[in-house]
C-alpha cells in the first residue's frame, strides 16, 4: 500500500493523516488483531478465525543497506520457506513468490520494469503501439494476451520476455538498499500466479551480487545518469563486443546515460557497464549537458511539499503557521538557495514546481538538478528545526523520525 501515515491519539483511536491516506486505507477496512514490538511499533494483521484463510507473516522488519535483500532470501532458501517476499523501497513495490528455493514469479509496480516499458526497450514494441494497446486491458484480458492476439509476439516469445522480466525484477528487488520488507504465506485458497517459472534462486543471487558488487565500482567514475557520453575522435572500434558497440553508435553527445539505458534495451546495468568500459578504453567522453527534468522536478517538490504541510500540520497544533511560513521564506532570502527556490513559501510552507522549474532554466550552476535536490532537502530541514522548537520532546522525536525517513526517500 506504500507509505501512508496514521495518527494514534491519546483515545487509543487511529486517524489517517494527510489527504491521500483516507481513501487508500478505506480500501483494507475491517477488524485487526495488534501485536505491540519494540521501539514504538507494532503489527496490524486482519482478524480470522480461520487460519487458513489469513495471510501469516512469517518475517517483517526494515531495508538498511542494499545486501538486506540478499540476506533475507538467503534465510528464506535455507529454511526452505514458500511464500512472498514483498519489498517496499521508495521508488515503489516488488513482490517476488519463492517456493523450492526458486523464484516463481515476480510482480513490480515501478514502470520500468513493467512487460511494456522492457519490451519498448529491447526493440519488440514501439511506443506508439505500447500506448495504443494499454487502454485496452482488462481484469479479463491481460497485456501478455493483447500481446498474442495482435499478432505482436508469439507465445513463446511472451514466456521468454516475461521471464526476463521476472529476472529484473528479482535484480531491481536486490538494489533496493532502503525501505521495508515482508516474507509473507498466502491463505491455502489463494490463487496462483498468472504465470509461473523455476528460476534456480542462488544463480540469480550470483549474478545479482556481481551486479552490486560492480555497480558500487562503475559509480565511482560514473556517478549518475545525467551525464552525456561522446565518441572521441580517436575511437577504436575493432574488437569491441556487441553490446559496447550498440551503446557506443548511440553516444552522439546529445543523449543522456538514462536515454542511453532506454534506446539500447540491455537495461541500466549492462549500459552503465559498457559506457564505463568504453570510457576506459579511450572510446568515450563524459560531459554534462542540460540535466533539467521536468518530471524529476515535479517529484521532488511534490515529495517536499508532502513532508513540509505535514510539519506545518503540527506547528499549528501548538502555534501558528503564518509565524512558520514566514521563518521559512526569512532563511531562503538569506540563503543561497534563492535563485532555485525563491524567496517566500507558501502559508503552508509548500513551494510551485512550475516556477522553479522556470528559475533553474536560468540556472547557472553546472547540475541544476543536484542544486534544487540539496536546496529541498535543507528547507525541509530547517522546518523540522523550527518546529521541534515549539513542540513536545515526544512529538519532536516522532516528527523528526518521519521527516528524516521521508527525506531519505526524497532522491534523484
Amino acid at each position: 500500500m506504500g507509505d501512508v501515515r496514521v495518527r494514534l491519539g491519546p483515545d487509543g483511536r487511529l486517524a489517517a493523516v494527510g489527504v491521500e491516506a483516507a481513501p487508500r486505507l478505506l480500501k483494507e477496512t475491517g477488524e485487526y488483531s495488534v501485536f505491540g514490538g519494540p521501539n514504538h511499533s507494532f503489527l496490524l494483521t486482519r482478524h480470522s478465525e480461520d487460519t487458513r484463510a489469513r495471510t501469516r507473516v512469517l518475517m517483517m522488519g526494515e531495508l538498511v543497506n542494499r545486501m538486506t535483500v540478499v540476506e533475507i532470501i538467503n534465510l528464506v532458501t535455507s529454511t526452505a520457506w514458500s511464500g512472498e517476499l514483498h519489498i517496499a523501497s521508495p521508488e515503489g513495490a516488488r513482490v517476488l513468490t519463492i517456493a523450492q528455493s526458486a523464484l516463481k514469479h515476480a510482480r513490480t509496480e515501478i514502470e520500468r520494469e513493467r512487460i511494456g516499458e522492457l519490451l519498448v526497450r529491447g526493440g519488440q514494441l514501439e511506443r506508439g503501439q505500447l500506448s495504443e494497446l494499454l487502454p485496452q486491458k482488462s481484469a479479463d484480458l491481460r497485456f501478455g494476451q493483447l500481446l498474442i492476439q495482435r499478432g505482436l509476439l508469439d507465445e513463446g516469445q511472451l514466456f521468454k520476455q516475461l521471464q526476463l522480466q521476472t529476472e529484473a525484477i528479482f535484480y531491481g528487488a536486490m538494489l533496493a538498499e532502503s525501505g521495508y520488507y515482508w516474507f509473507v504465506a498466502p491463505p491455502e485458497n489463494a490463487p496462483p500466479p498468472p504465470t509461473m517459472f523455476h528460476l534456480s534462486i542462488q544463480g540469480l543471487l550470483m549474478e545479482g551480487v556481481q551486479r552490486i558488487d560492480e555497480m558500487a565500482l562503475y559509480r565511482e567514475r560514473i556517478p549518475h545518469n545525467r551525464f552525456f557520453p561522446a565518441e572521441t575522435p580517436s575511437a577504436k572500434r575493432d574488437k569491441l563486443e556487441a553490446a559496447m558497440l550498440t551503446v557506443l553508435d548511440l553516444c552522439n553527445g546529445a543523449r543522456s546515460i538514462d536515454e542511453l539505458i532506454r534506446l539500447a534495451g540491455i537495461g541500466e546495468f549492462l549500459t552503465v557497464k559498457a559506457v564505463y568500459n568504453l570510457m576506459r578504453g579511450g572510446q568515450l567522453q563524459l560531459r554534462r549537458g542540460p540535466t533539467l527534468d521536468g518530471v524529476t522536478v515535479r517529484r521532488l517538490v511534490r515529495q517536499y511539499n508532502d513532508i513540509v504541510r505535514d510539519t506545518f500540520v503540527v506547528i499549528a497544533t501548538y502555534g501558528t503557521m503564518e509565524r512558520a511560513s514566514r521563518a521559512l521564506s526569512a532563511w531562503l532570502a538569506g540563503s543561497a538557495h534563492g535563485s532555485v527556490l525563491g524567496e517566500q513559501v507558501d502559508i503552508d510552507g509548500s513551494l510551485d514546481a512550475s516556477q522553479i522549474i522556470e528559475r533553474l532554466t536560468h540556472h547557472s550552476g553546472d547540475d541544476p538538478m543536484s542544486d534544487l535536490h540539496r536546496a529541498l532537502q535543507e528547507l525541509a530541514a530547517y522546518a523540522l528545526f523550527f518546529a521541534s522548537n515549539g513542540i513536545p520532546r515526544n512529538e519532536e522525536r516522532a516528527l523528526a523520525r518521519s521527516v528524516n525517513h521521508r527525506l531519505n526517500q526524497m532522491r534523484l
